[in-house]
This record gives structure tokens, sequence and C-alpha cells, in this order.
């Protein structure tokens, strides 16, 4: 029984299973389909039929093809790939029924493209290793087996041996069609990163002085590498409900029509490179810092930098995007028109009560600039107040100055949204943005974690001749520092960053990125060869006079072969031998059964009278004494099986 190459077969059709994915509303995890068609290949198995029509197993087949294309274009997945599940019609007709030799060989080259497909929509790294390594073991063999069905081999594995320095070319090719071939994204949800750890549900667009604020937890955001990473912006918040609460308005999510990001990467800018891992956290905001001009994304979604400094897409996001973008740390000096002006000073109808009218008039100094009252007020927040996270509600009428002349302790939403009504009340245009701080890096790899828990909101105030400028009143002290993990866990982060960023979606442009850094080393490594060619010729004729010189006037002692070498020498060259003769008879209406011993098959032919009985007779025999006794193969009978199978094949 061909035991592996079943197994085979049941691997291809749990690897096909992976590429059915149902619309997002359908929660089913993806093994399932799997599981299923691992099921039914069973049940088919157990059947035994012993033949089917040709008609209807062609006709089923093309109907799976054509359906499981349909399906593909309905899914939204990759049709072409998508069409592999047609082809587990044949596998379950290769399963129920007697297969013959054609029929093999074709299930096996079925199993391969399946179990291709799987690979390319397996990103997860131990499951990719496991059913690569269960390929690896099990192919081989049963290709081998699939061939023992028809001429027997001691050896099963023997026919996959080749010499250890084929690996280099074979590793050399593998890169070249890695580096040929960019990934093509077959699933909406390949990082597992995504639902690694429970968290926070979406990004909220308001900011209130008087709710309660817990911690975020542990779920993971995005991971981005750079330098001089600053604050992560993805809300800004301009509009200010008269009460405690910040929200943004139309205006400011609309496009800047001022600036362009499609241009040429920025001289001296900072790049950063970007993978969103929990997508509903952000909905269609993408974390930027600093001054954004130039920014590249890797999915169809459209993009735009937007009135209020960040990065939108005009729908949310439905898989893991990476982005990169160029930014600079320094504002910029835009002037600001009258309209927007009076936008960003706008308090709601906000009532100043007197307690605050004096604050503002008493406690602050006199004739401050924009930017020296700002930083008073941030500074005076960072002195006085304490942060604390669960701080108890505030009052919602007047939470503004319960919070400054009572409870005087909250989160940072609370010192990012009074500091900024304060800075309009003293008539600098002023907004609340929310996003994240970088905390948890990875000294390894050179990228940050960012966690739900590293939420932040800041203060922004647009100061004459800088534009907006960025103010933190929140008192952290020692709040939020960097945190360091342990060597295991950053390496595990390490290896899953490069596995995820830099072989699961290598794409065109790392390809054009990997190639120009190639440039950079091989071209001094070709000017210094071409420099010192006349060299490296004289010492390559040096080496190969003297290489002459040994072998045409020194004896070259030969090793001779050990019996041992000898006898599986002779083996090999009796089985080819064998193996054509059986070749040649099928190719005449003679196949031999897998039953029959070689001497069986002889006396069958002697039976039917073949009239080239005495030649089959003489290579079976030889065949006989080599591969089960303990003959030799020996020149002059190599000799006489050669001109004995030309004659046999020269038969019509």
């Amino acid at each position: 029984m061909n035991k592996y190459l079943i197994l085979s077969i049941f691997l291809g059709l749990f690897c096909t299973g992976l590429s059915v994915e149902l619309p997002i509303s359908i929660e089913i995890p993806i093994p399932i389909f799997s599981i299923l068609y691992c099921i039914v290949a069973y049940a088919v198995y157990k059947m035994n039929i012993k033949h089917v029509n040709k008609n209807i197993e062609a006709g089923l087949l093309c109907v799976g093809i054509i359906v499981s294309y349909w399906l593909g274009a309905y899914l939204g997945a990759n049709q072409l790939i998508f069409m592999s599940n047609g082809l587990v019609v044949y596998q379950l007709f290769r399963l129920a029924c007697e297969r013959t030799k054609r029929q093999s060989r074709l299930a096996m080259l079925v199993c391969l493209a399946q179990v291709w497909v799987g690979l390319l929509i397996i990103a997860n790294f131990l499951p990719f290793i496991l059913i690569f390594s269960i390929s690896i073991f099990l192919l081989p063999k049963a290709l081998t087996e699939t061939e023992n069905l028809y001429f027997p081999v001691r050896n099963l594995f023997s026919v996959f041996k080749f010499p250890k320095v084929h690996l280099l070319p074979i590793s050399l090719v593998a890169v070249l069609v890695f580096v040929a071939l960019p990934r093509i994204k077959l699933s909406r949800s390949l990082n597992p990163l995504q639902n690694a750890v429970a968290g926070q549900g979406e990004l909220q667009k308001k900011a209130d002085t008087s709710n309660s604020v817990d911690g975020g937890g542990e779920r993971m955001v995005f991971q981005i590498e750079g330098k001089q990473i600053g604050y992560l912006r993805t809300v800004t918040l301009d509009k200010f409900d008269g009460l405690s609460a910040w929200e943004e308005s139309t205006w400011i999510q609309l496009p800047d029509t001022k600036r362009s990001i499609w241009g040429p990467i920025p001289k001296d800018s900072l790049e950063r490179s970007v993978k969103i891992i929990s997508t509903s956290l952000l909905r269609n905001s993408l974390p930027v810092d600093g001054r954004v001009e130039k920014m590249d994304i890797n999915t169809g979604n459209r993009f735009y930098l937007a009135d209020g400094g960040g990065a939108l897409t005009p729908l949310n996001f439905h898989d893991n995007p990476s982005y990169r973008f160029w930014t600079y740390n320094e504002p910029i000096p835009s002037p600001m028109n009258k309209k927007f002006r009076k936008r960003y000073l706008n308090i709601g109808g906000f009532e100043v009560s007197n307690q605050l009218k004096q604050f503002l008039d008493t406690q602050m100094p006199k004739n401050l600039t924009d930017q020296e009252t700002a930083d008073f007020l941030t500074n005076y927040f960072i002195d006085n107040f304490t942060y604390e996270l669960g701080a108890p509600k505030l009052d919602r009428i007047s939470a503004i100055d319960d919070f400054m002349f009572n409870e005087k302790t909250g989160h940072c939403e609370r010192y990012a949204s009074t500091l900024a009504l304060l800075l309009r009340l003293k008539g600098i245009p002023s907004r609340v943005v929310l996003g994240y701080v970088p905390r948890e890096y990875n000294n390894i790899a050179g990228f940050y974690n960012v966690r739900t828990k590293n939420a932040h909101a800041w203060t922004e105030a647009y100061i004459q001749g800088k534009g907006w400028v960025q103010f933190d009143a929140t008192p952290y002290e020692e709040l939020m520092p960097y945190e360091e993990k342990s060597l295991g866990f950053t390496l595990i982060e390490s290896f899953r960053y490069f596995w995820f960023n830099r072989i699961v979606e290598f794409d065109s442009e790392d390809r054009s990125d990997l190639i120009q850094f190639s440039k950079g080393i091989v071209t001094p490594v070709v000017n210094a060869f071409i420099n010192t060619l006349p060299q490296i010729v004289l010492v390559c004729v040096i080496v190969y006079l003297v290489y002459m010189i040994k072998k045409n006037f020194k004896k070259v002692k030969l090793k001779k072969k050990t019996p041992k070498e000898q006898k599986a020498e002779s083996m090999l060259k009796a089985r080819s031998f064998y193996g054509k003769l059986l070749r040649s008879l099928a190719k005449q209406g003679y196949e031999k059964p897998i039953a029959w011993t070689p001497n069986e098959f002889a006396q069958f032919l002697s039976q039917q009278g073949y009239p080239l009985i005495t030649e089959i007779k003489s290579i079976t025999k030889t065949y006989c004494d080599i591969y089960y006794g303990s003959k030799i193969l020996s020149e002059e009978n190599e000799s006489v099986l050669q001109a004995q199978l030309a004659i046999i094949a020269a038969k019509k």
C-alpha cells in the first residue's frame, strides 16, 4: 500500500483548506476548512471504489475548478490560487479508486501545488516550519514510493541522494526566486499578532475632561522603526462643546491642499517604517509624527494628509497595512488666516467662572508672548498637579473648575483638554491631539512595540512664526519610562518582526531597496576586481601550470574501491538496466504487475511466446545475480547488457 502518497494527498488537502476564508462578518477560523477537507477525504478513502467512469471524473473536475474560480472572486481571494480547491475533486478520486502509474504521478504534482499554496498563505513562523518540515520528510518518500510500485527499490530514499556541494546552487536559486517573485497577499489577516492579547476597543475620537480613564492594556497596536521618533498622532480634536468634551470637526478631516506627499524623498528627512497590527484600534488613522513630507503605503487604500496634521484613509482598513513616511521634527512656519484662527479660538459658549478668570488675570505674569504663555501653563500643571489613572469623575457642568481648583489629579486627556481651553481663553489657537508615545524599544531589531497602554493625549498651540507647536502638560515624572523586556522576549519579538516585515511581506519596493543595497556592495568589488585583473590572471596561470606539472610528472595513486562500494555501484547499474527493460516492454504492451518477481515476469513472457525471450532471461538473470546475490557487474557484462537492451528497444 502506497501510504506515503496517501499521506501526501491528505497534507495537500489540509494546505488547500487554508486558502478558504469567509467574509469578515462570519467568524469561522480558517483551519476548519482544512479539517473538513481531511474528514471528507478519509470518508472517501474508506469507500474503496474500484472504478469510476473517466467522463464522470473529468466532468466533476471541471465543475470543481469553475466553482472554485467563481468562489475566489466572490470571497475576494486570488482566483488562480483559489482554484487549487477545485483540484480537491481530483485528489478525492485518487483516494477512492485504484491508481495507475500516470494518475499517481499527477496526484503528486497536484499535491506539490497545494502544499505550495499553503506555504504561501501561512504567515506565522511556527506553523510554516511545521508544514514545511512535514513536506520535506513526506514528499520525497511519496515520490520514491510512487516509482517503487512499478520498479522494486530496496532503499526508498536513495533516489534522492546528491552531493552536498549541490546545496550551494540550490540555495542560490531559492534566493533568486525569492527576490524575483515578491510576495502576494492571499489572506486578509496574515499577522497573528493582531489577536495576540485582548485590550481596548476602537480608537475613541473624543476627549472629555470629566471622564475617568483606566490603563490601556497590553494589546499590540503597531510597530515602528526609525530614529528620533516623537509623539505619534492619530486624531486631532478642534471642536469644544462648551462644557468639558473635545471632538474632531468635519473640517479637520479634510485633505490639506497646501501639502503634497507624492514628491521625491526630502533631503535630511527622518524615515519611519510602520506595520499596523490591530486595524480596529486605528480605524482609518495612520500614526505619524512631526511634519510629514512623503508617504508610501503597500495597499490599494488611498491616503492623504489631513488639515489636522495627521494621515487618514477614506475607508477603514480590513487588512494589516505597512507604510513608510519621511518627516521633520520641526514644526512648519505657515500663516493662519482669520477663518482658521476663529475656528481654533472657538470655546463653544463656555462660561468662564470668577475663580478661573481670577487665575488667568492675577496668577499669570503679564506681557507674555504666546510661546511663554503656553510654557507657563504647561509647567504650572506639571509642578502643581499629579497624574492618576482611574481618577474620580468630575462635575460635568463645571469640570474645568473642578479639575483645576479641587481635584488637581487625573489622566492625560484632562491635562491636554484643559490646557487647550486655557490657551484659547488667552487668545492662542489650540487643539487636542490623541495618539501614542512609543516606550517599548527592541534593542536587537531596532523597532518599537506600541501597545494600547502607550496611548496619550497632548496639546498643540499655534505660535506665530513657528506654526503648530507641541505642549505636554501631563505630569508623568516616572510613570512613562522606557521599557526593557527580557532577552528571550526581545529575541522572539525581533524574529517575528523580521519574519513578517522582511519575509512574509517582501514586496517589489523591498526588492528595489535590496538591489540598491547590493549595488553599493557589488560595485566596489567589481571595480577592485577589474583593477587587479592582470595579477589575478597571472596567479591563475601559475596555479594551472603547477597542477599540470604535478599531474604529468608525479604518480598519483588511485584509491581502490572497497567491495561494499563496488557492490553498491553494481546494484545501481543493474537496477538501471532492468528499469530500461521494463520501460521498453511497457511500450510494447507488456507491463509487469506489481506483485510479480522478475523471474515470474520472464516466465510469463516465455509463455506468451515473446520472440526475444533469450535476451530477457539473460538480463533478468544478471539483474537477480547482482541485486539479490553477491555478483559484481563487470565491464564485459555491462557491454552485453547494453547490446541486449538495444535489441529489445528496437523491436516494434
